[in-house]
């Protein structure tokens, strides 16, 4: 699990804590979020220039590069296959992909913050609390505890011989 991944982590059970570090981690990842947009657009520039030099190097000595006759078809050919600026397009795309993953983290706490914000409604509402029932409903759930426990005791046989034996009637 990453770290970003644990951030986003919510314990239930410490709100306080919760909403005292949320505006640090939405800094923390915020920075992180700039600084490889900053990386990704500086190796983009570098990808030009790169490629820019190469071109420069293509049209000084086309016989360096095995080209007979200069055109642009014959340049780009070079240009895309050059080890060099293969390599500056493989760094510009790894710190694409690290940018758009602090994008991602930056828009999750977005989301914690708001998960944060609805916990705590529900913990203001009560959403954790003890039951409470009225006085009138447990008085219902008495009485109907001892109706039912009467109609069991009326189906027991032990109780029914006895009653036939003392003669009593049986009560329903």
């Amino acid at each position: 699990m990453s770290e970003y991944q644990k951030d986003l982590e919510i314990d239930k059970d410490s709100l306080d804590w919760e909403w005292q570090r949320q505006a640090g981690l939405f800094l923390k990842y915020s920075k992180e979020a700039a600084n490889y947009n900053l990386l990704r657009d500086k190796a983009k520039e570098n990808i030009e220039i790169v490629k820019s030099e190469l071109s420069k190097s293509i049209l000084a000595d086309p016989g360096k590069f095995s080209i007979d006759k200069i055109t642009v078809a014959s340049v780009d050919a070079v240009i895309k296959t050059d080890k060099e600026v293969i390599k500056a397009i493989d760094k510009w795309l790894q710190l694409k992909y690290e940018a758009e993953i602090f994008g991602s983290a930056k828009q999750a706490f977005e989301h914690k913050k708001s998960a944060l914000e609805h916990l705590a409604k529900l913990y203001l509402s009560g959403y954790w609390s003890s039951p409470r029932i009225s006085s009138d409903a447990k008085q219902e759930v008495e009485v109907s505890k001892k109706k039912k426990m009467v109609k069991k005791l009326n189906k027991s046989t032990r109780l029914i011989k006895r009653k036939k034996k003392n003669g009593e009637k049986e009560s329903k």
